[in-house]
């Protein structure tokens, strides 16, 4: 019997052992998002010209300083320059609603601005390996509809470095071409007419001026604007590469 109690002992002592030993598990860093406005007013009338959205981001975890200076900066550097362009545009704003005014074109100063320049960061994926990123950008210059369009922003969650495609792509090549084939296949089945004739093409020579996109937890997701493959009642079009069939040209460093 005290065989059996030492024996038990052991096990107690070697599991509590292995527990305590375990490693664990990397830390996910948090990302918050604080979204600021600023507004434009002529300062004749008080009519409003010109409303901007833009974000700071932070990157908040233990071991992820790098990245929370590099996307901290990134956004920064993002922001003064959409407050410096909503100087100028607010300039031409007034102008153009004076010309408004002049011809007689409906506007009500008090319920929306002339003018509207958007940016909205969302997080697509954060980890221990990588930190993505997906922006909207809208601008409205009293048109009928804005034009609006997305932008990725992927960072490396350890390094900070901001990251291109061919960082995370392996055999570039190789991917690009059964990426283009799954794309089209994929762009027919979910939108179908609404797709211009050669809009195979388009996807395929897409790579030379550069792809939006962004990691999320399913893939790579290619992002097609307004206007790139259909009208734009269309809308932006994303297609998904997912891990489970592109992974083998993904470096391992990257994958979900």
């Amino acid at each position: 019997m005290k065989k059996i109690l030492n024996a038990l002992a052991i096990l107690f002592i070697c599991a509590g052992l292995s527990a305590c030993s375990a490693p664990a598990y990397p830390s996910v860093p948090q990302v918050v998002i604080t979204e600021n406005t600023k507004d434009w007013y002529d300062e004749e009338n008080g009519n409003w010209l010109l409303h901007l959205e833009y974000a700071d981001v932070e990157v908040q975890g233990e071991g992820f300083e790098a990245a929370a200076e590099s996307v901290a900066d990134w956004f920064q550097q993002n922001a003064e320059e959409l407050l410096a362009y909503g100087e100028e545009l607010a300039q031409e704003a007034e102008e153009a609603a004076e010309e408004a005014v002049i011809i007689g074109i409906g506007w009500d100063p008090s319920s929306y601005s002339f003018y509207h320049l958007i940016d909205k960061p969302e997080v697509m994926r954060a980890d221990s390996r990588v930190i993505s990123l997906r922006v909207y950008h809208s601008i409205y210059l009293h048109g009928a509809h804005d034009i609006y369009g997305y932008a990725g922003v992927t960072f490396d969650a350890q390094t900070g470095r901001l990251l291109e495609l061919e960082d995370i792509v392996e055999d570039m090549e190789a991917f690009r071409q059964k990426a283009d084939d799954y794309m089209v296949e994929k762009l027919q089945e979910e939108y179908g007419d609404w797709l211009i004739p050669d809009y195979a093409d388009i996807v395929k020579e897409n790579w030379e001026y550069g792809q939006i996109w962004y990691l999320d937890g399913a893939g790579i997701t290619i992002v097609f604007d307004p206007y790139e493959l259909g009208s734009f009642s269309m809308g932006a079009a994303e297609v998904t590469l997912p891990y489970e069939l592109f992974g083998t040209y993904i470096n391992e460093a990257y994958r979900n």
